[in-house]
């Protein structure tokens, strides 16, 4: 939403404050912004769950962005980011693979358990169970010529999910998100990062930003829990 809409006043007036307008839309910081709190079309499972169901397998009449499978235990399920708003440009689903590729390297280097991707549009684990694998995921915003990324890291089942700015400069009220609640909620980005130049940046193949911390939470006991904590012995 432009900052001020333009009624009335001189020719001379109404030129000059479209410039304002303009300028004051293309800046990538501009103060704080929060992110919309969802998709609009938030999926959920389309029935309470009546299919039969098999370790490592989802709920058979899930929705389209439910994943299709759990993973496997020990490994990592990479699900397709999540898109906020909702934005089918050929420039903002490229973006999403190659953060998704991102991810799936990043898992790959941890070196532990197999690695799974999953395809456009599964972005979120079953909410019965949750995953068997840790999963990966990322929350894409593009406001016309300006994106931020986080991403976020579920431990296996229904725990609360860690979420760390990515791209841009990207603040978390709290490090973790409750299972299937939006990661969204929490980020308000400080400074939007230019499309162009993540685009190109993910194309070379190279980190957005500094990923250390993601992969240290990859890597780390407990992995996606707060601070990296041990799980409960069993």
């Amino acid at each position: 939403m432009l900052p001020f809409s333009v009624r009335g006043g001189s020719a001379r007036g109404r030129s000059a404050a479209r410039v304002a307008t303009l300028v004051a839309a293309g800046a990538f910081a501009a103060g704080c912004t929060t992110l919309p709190s969802r998709p609009a079309d938030e999926p959920e499972e389309a029935s309470a769950g009546r299919g039969t169901k098999q370790r490592g397998a989802s709920s058979r009449n899930d929705a389209p962005e439910i994943a299709k499978s759990r993973g496997e235990s020990g490994g990592f399920l990479v699900l397709w980011p999540r898109v906020v708003p909702r934005d089918e440009d050929p420039v903002t689903r490229e973006i999403a693979s190659l953060l998704q590729a991102r991810l799936r390297a990043m898992a790959e280097r941890v070196g532990a358990g197999p690695v799974e991707v999953r395809p456009e549009p599964e972005r979120a684990c079953p909410r019965d169970g949750g995953c068997v694998a840790t999963s990966l995921g990322a929350v894409l915003s593009r406001k016309g010529a300006a994106c931020a990324v986080a991403a976020t890291i579920g431990p296996p089942g229904t725990s609360p999910v860690r979420v760390l700015g990515w791209a841009g400069t990207v603040e978390v009220k709290n490090e973790t998100s409750a299972f299937r609640d939006p990661p969204e909620n929490l980020l308000i980005v400080k400074e939007w990062a230019k499309c162009e130049e993540l685009l190109a940046t993910l194309r070379s193949n190279a980190p957005p930003s500094d990923e250390s911390a993601i992969e240290a939470a990859l890597a780390g006991p407990g992995r996606g829990a707060a601070g990296s904590r041990p799980a409960a012995p069993q």
